[in-house]
């Protein structure tokens, strides 16, 4: 059995967005041949909403190590929050330890706190441990420039962080034993800024889809009181469907709101409310209306609702299967890949998804003909906001829409489950261990040949 430690900085009951590849992993990694160990941060110094019903889903047995940061209302001050530079020494002293006290055969960075990637050559050339790097979002990026949007942050945060990126990304690539990729975008960036690295050095991996997680979502919450059935909850509002959107916002997705509310204005669908949750990375009063604004200006009067604060992610599967309908509205990000779509797969409702037609998001709809699909390009972008107007509505889109709408909403997808497996968890992690086997064959070779 090999031994994997996993850096995962943001880890349950944090629920932050980059704890879940290795969160999902953990069930299958022995099964595998490797027996995993995570190395967190304490949740109280994570920024992120506290889930500790998320703790349900780390099996029994998994050593969690956990160690301290520098607090946020200290560093704030000083203009510091990210997690990487107030968490980056502990970090260090506490994989020096470990990696002293017990032999791993490599470590995994599976995080967005890409301060830590460097870390690994250190560990590599100290105990000679391999390491491997999982890029959920790019490292360096030029997705904000040009485009007259204001990055996260401020331009001047997001140039030193992007100055960082260019002087280490390449080193820390051409080091690593293996990159995983959620996009397959990321993989050919890489490959075409370090033609040097190896090809079989990169690996197109997207999220699993979460079956366990349903399972437990299906139990009794924490901490909270009785619910009402998903039928009752069906049943709510008048007679009105219940249609959901859960999951960021940003001005990424705006092309995808306008071109929903121009083919829902095409369409006669039944009274409705679309609820929007969970669309803002803040909590409390920081947390802003991003996406309920736009449809706002062409959708009836009180048919939208946004709640934009942080949610629970088991709470936001249970929301996922007590909706009649789900919407998934996508990046105009080519490179994005919306790891959530599982989750409304899985949550068995009638699904309609609007993306980029080169997204992966769209790739995986059409194989496992899991929803219905209205896909855009560059062209219906335009100057960055899709006008609506019944003449720029495609017919296509027209189609998907009525199908979508005639479909009963207690009636599942026609979902074709044996083509949706590759892409569980399950398989998933069994793709990523015999990718880590591949890496660590790939450097004794290389060592053996000096």
């Amino acid at each position: 059995m090999k031994r994997l430690l996993c850096v995962t900085p943001a880890f349950p009951p944090s629920n932050a967005a980059d704890c879940h590849r290795v969160r999902m992993a953990l069930p299958y990694f022995q099964e595998n041949g490797w027996e995993a160990e995570v190395l967190a941060v304490r949740p109280e110094r994570v920024e992120a909403v506290q889930e500790p019903e998320l703790l349900r889903t780390i099996p029994e047995g998994v050593r969690v190590h956990r160690v301290s940061a520098l607090p946020q209302k200290l560093t704030r001050l000083v203009g510091i929050s990210s997690l990487g530079l107030r968490a980056g020494s502990y970090l260090r002293r506490e994989v020096t330890r470990l990696l002293q006290e017990r032999k791993f055969d490599a470590v995994y960075f599976s995080s967005t706190v890409f301060s830590t990637f460097p870390m690994g050559i250190i560990w590599k050339k100290r105990f000679g441990v391999p390491f491997f790097i999982d890029y959920q979002d790019p490292w360096w990026s030029s997705y904000h420039v040009g485009r007259g949007q204001k990055p996260p942050g401020g331009w001047l945060k997001y140039g030193l962080v992007q100055w960082s990126a260019r002087r280490q990304e390449g080193r820390v690539v051409r080091e690593a034993a293996g990159v995983t990729c959620v996009s397959p975008a990321y993989g050919e960036m890489l490959r075409s800024r370090y033609p040097e690295t190896d090809p079989a050095r990169f690996l197109e991996l997207p999220f699993g889809a979460p079956e366990r997680d349903f399972e437990v979502a299906a139990g009794p919450p924490l901490h909270q009181a009785p619910t009402r059935s998903a039928e009752e909850l069906r049943t709510v509002d008048q007679g009105k469907e219940i249609w959901r959107y859960i999951g960021r916002g940003g001005p990424d997705i705006e092309t995808a709101l306008r071109i929903f509310a121009g083919v829902l204005g095409d369409a006669r669908p039944r009274p409705f409310r679309l609820e929007l949750a969970g669309t803002s990375y803040a909590s409390g009063a920081a947390a802003e209306r991003t996406m309920a604004p736009v449809l706002e200006e062409s959708l009836p009067a009180g048919t939208v609702t946004e709640s934009p604060g942080r949610i629970g992610y088991l709470e936001s599967l249970r929301k996922l299967q007590e909706a009649h309908r789900l919407v998934l509205f996508g990046s105009d990000d080519p490179q994005y890949t919306a790891s959530k779509l599982y989750n409304y797969i899985l949550a068995r409702r009638p699904l309609l998804v609007i993306c980029r037609e080169e997204s992966s998001v769209a790739r995986i709809v059409k194989e496992t003909k899991s929803a219905e699909l209205i896909t855009f390009s560059n062209a219906e972008m335009g100057d960055g906001r899709w006008k609506m107007g019944g003449e720029k509505v495609k017919p296509e889109w027209r189609e998907a829409m009525g199908r979508w709408l005639e479909m009963g909403a207690t009636k599942k997808p026609g979902t074709d489950w044996r083509a949706f497996e590759p892409y569980t968890a399950k398989e998933m992690t069994k793709k990523l261990c015999g990718f880590f086997e591949e890496g660590l064959l790939a450097e004794d070779k290389e060592e053996r040949n000096g």
